[in-house]
């Protein structure tokens, strides 16, 4: 968890990078715990303590941690095995970015529509508007 808070310190303290999503904090604490409740459990609370600083919490994210959240809960229930809540989740995780990659090609599409590009050509120029 340290590690962790490091990393987003530095990126913070750089501008490198925006505030990491849900997601990513499941992906970082992955790193550095073995069950997925722990798992879960860093990720929900270096979020919380990140979208609470910024005063900005997603509902888009607050769903992704619920999610995480149900099977955390399912396997400390015994209802399914931490490999059944880790497939089901990297399943979640790879639909979510297929269907956001889905949303930008169409949005590119759209807005490739709305403003036409023509270019002329003058030798040895080319001008595009």
């Amino acid at each position: 968890m340290k590690n962790a808070l490091l990393i987003t310190a530095l990126l913070m303290v750089c501008g490198c990078a925006s505030q990491p999503s849900a997601i990513d904090w499941v992906d970082i604490c992955s790193r550095q715990n073995a069950k997925f409740a722990d798992i879960v459990a860093c990720a929900k609370e270096n979020r919380n303590a990140s979208c609470a600083k910024d005063d900005y919490c997603s509902t888009d994210e607050d769903a992704v941690i619920a999610y995480a959240d149900s099977l955390a809960a399912s396997v400390k229930k015994r209802n399914m095995t931490e490999e059944e809540a880790k497939r089901k989740w990297l399943d979640f995780r790879f639909n979510r970015r297929d269907a956001q990659q889905s949303r930008m090609l169409q949005e590119r599409a759209i807005m490739a529509t709305q403003y036409p590009i023509t270019c002329r050509r003058n030798w040895p120029y080319t001008h595009c508007l």
